[in-house]
């Protein structure tokens, strides 16, 4: 009987012995959850584990239970092959660092505990990177300093950045430290290098801590350029002088003041005209600036303002903006005017002469007695190409063809399609004589003819021949009976 006693307490003492004993981990809130709960965070398997998954950068404590705080086993359990840097004992628990999400894996045997993370376990929480380094690249009397905030990098993604100005010339050493610290982080162990062929260069340093890895990129200094606006005499003064109103400022800007209500053109530019130097206008024109009123005149800006105003240009090397104290108003011309060859309006390409005549909503102007030719001519604006030509362009230009001497041409001129028409119309002379057989030649406002007793008329029928030394235009030369043509240039 004793002998079956004895069996039946071996059995219940082997079962008992069989079911495995339950282990948790208790620890800070941010790790477990719950605020070292004994209970609160169970471990499985053979031996027991646990893995806390995607834990974010920081320093965590914790430690083993039975699930009671009566059983505990903190550091003086640990693995030897888990005390490494970034894991140490805090008053008993375990702390361990990570400089950035991990996954945490915890594993107790019942009598040893070892700790690992999917990107290892860091010294020191790193939040600041800095450029530490000699005085001609961080600064006059900021040499290796650790503390000035001056080398302080930005964070940008994953890599970290800082940009140094004004850079002296030469071979200069630096290094990267974290939170100003050389013992809490430093890259690399020796000194880095940079080269710095010219004074005033920018340095930019990027650090990856990730690598971890330093690249610089020395960009020297620029050259400032000065801009001019260029233009219309009444708005620059000096008519379009690319070097006669410079820019000043960061961007460049030009303001002209208490400018008259009218119309005026202008062109930024470098200093010169192309090939040798560079020009910008309508093309770089900001959209914000392109309202009514300002438009393109051929590559020049062009504006109308109906008011005395202060007008402002600003450049920044690519984009030009403008501004009016009083805003732009749309372009009003008072006057067109026919400017062309001489043969044809009497006055060569005279911006002065050749006023059209309104009829209703065309403008007019007859020339008479217009040789045979083929003429070219446009409509001005004002007496102004700047304010208005067409065909705008400088070599293009419209044509009038006579075919027959003393011709009567009528131009006419629509602006609000716009378009031009060119009607020629043979006209009658008081003088219809046969052509005269001499030689005419001019010069210097002179007219010889090989014949003597030669009378000179102008296209009216007028004797001019005691003004012959001071003639410039369309002249009859008469001589026994018989006519011949001439012009003075």
């Amino acid at each position: 009987m004793k002998k079956i006693f004895l069996l039946l307490a071996m059995a219940v003492f082997t079962t008992m012995s069989m079911v495995a004993q339950t282990y948790y981990v208790a620890g800070d809130a941010t790790l477990c959850g719950d605020d070292w709960n004994a209970a609160g965070n169970p471990m499985s398997g053979t031996p027991a584990s646990i893995t806390f998954n995607d834990v974010p950068k920081g320093s965590y404590n914790f430690k083993v239970t039975d699930g009671t705080w009566t059983n505990s086993w903190g550091w003086s359990n640990i693995a030897p092959a888990s005390i490494v840097t970034g894991v140490e004992d805090n008053g008993g628990n375990i702390k361990f660092t990570i400089g950035g999400t991990a996954n945490i894996t915890i594993t107790f045997n019942g009598s040893q505990i070892t700790l690992q993370s999917s990107i290892g376990f860091v010294g020191a929480i790193i939040d600041k990177y800095t450029v530490v380094g000699d005085a001609g690249l961080c600064g006059t009397g900021l040499a290796w300093n650790t503390t000035s905030p001056t080398g302080d990098m930005t964070q940008e993604g994953s890599v970290y950045v800082k940009t140094f100005t004004d850079v002296a010339a030469g071979t200069l050493n630096y290094k990267v430290i974290g939170n100003n610290s050389y013992s809490v982080f430093q890259y690399p162990s020796s000194n880095k290098t940079v080269n710095v062929a010219t004074a005033g260069s920018t340095v930019k340093i990027t650090f990856d801590p990730a690598v971890p890895s330093l690249t610089e990129v020395v960009t020297p200094p620029q050259t400032e350029t000065t801009y001019y606006v260029a233009g219309d005499a009444a708005l620059c003064g000096d008519n379009w002088n690319s070097a006669s109103n410079p820019m000043s400022g960061a961007p460049a800007t030009k303001v002209f003041s208490n400018v008259p209500a009218g119309t005026y053109n202008f062109k930024v530019t470098n200093g010169a005209w192309e090939p040798a130097g560079q020009s910008w206008g309508w093309s770089s024109l900001a959209a914000s600036s392109q309202v009514a009123g300002v438009e393109d005149n051929n590559g020049n800006i062009r504006f109308t303002i109906s008011a005395t105003s202060d007008i402002t240009i600003t450049f920044d090397g690519t984009e030009i903006t403008l501004a009016s104290s009083n805003g732009f108003g749309e372009l009003v011309i008072n006057t067109y005017s026919v400017v062309g060859d001489l043969g044809l309006t009497g006055a060569d390409w005279d911006l002065t002469s050749g006023d059209m005549d309104q009829n209703g909503d065309v403008w007019v102007k007859t020339f008479t007695n217009v040789m045979t030719g083929s003429y070219e001519f446009k409509i001005v604006g004002d007496h102004s190409f700047g304010i208005f030509e067409y065909p705008a362009g400088e070599n293009n230009n419209e044509t009038a063809t006579v075919t027959i001497d003393y011709s009567t041409v009528k131009i006419t001129f629509d602006p609000a399609v716009p378009s031009v028409s060119v009607e020629v119309t043979p006209a009658a002379t008081s003088i219809n004589d046969p052509v005269a057989d001499i030689e005419l030649t001019t010069a210097n406002g002179v007219i010889y003819c090989s014949a003597k007793n030669f009378v000179i008329y102008n296209t009216v029928g007028i004797d001019v021949t005691a003004q012959n030394g001071n003639l410039k235009g369309i002249y009859i030369v008469k001589y026994n009976g018989k006519a011949k043509t001439v012009l003075v240039k």
